[in-house]
């Protein structure tokens, strides 16, 4: 069974937040501590997010083969199904992280704001608990 989780961040541009779906490993030591490790800034963020949604997220966004697929992964590398299964590519716009909880909540969502990764509290949705302090309670 899948642990689910979304990501995003704030376009300023475009005024929205912009996310995606994760469908695998999304509690914190799985997504949360890729996002700390390998993607601590915002170009990761946005990285992530422009591929779509995402199967499986790993330190490597973009594979170094050429025999990496949706169903024989490179080790190390992310699988996302627009580029690996040639689905639609599907990212999530919303102009709240109100939105985000009640258009595309799963267990585990994940915002870069102020220069850092948070995890939006599902209950109090305007409540954002900074990724790195939930790492020091573990």
């Amino acid at each position: 069974m899948a642990t689910r989780s979304t990501i995003w961040y704030y376009d300023e541009d475009k005024q929205l937040y912009r996310g995606v779906y994760c469908h695998r490993d999304g509690y914190l030591e799985g997504v949360g501590k890729i996002l700390l490790e390998s993607f601590n800034f915002e170009e990761g963020a946005r990285a992530i997010v422009e591929r779509g949604a995402c199967s499986d997220l790993k330190p490597r966004l973009d594979p170094i083969s050429d025999w990496h697929s949706f169903y024989t992964p490179e080790p190390g590398t992310s699988v996302f199904y627009h580029r690996d299964r040639d689905a639609p590519l599907e990212i999530y716009e919303v102009r709240s992280v109100r939105r985000i909880i009640v258009d595309h909540a799963q267990e585990y969502n994940y915002l870069w704001a102020n220069q850092e990764w948070h995890l939006i509290d599902l209950e109090y949705f305007t409540r954002l608990y900074k990724l790195k302090d939930l790492f020091k309670k573990i």
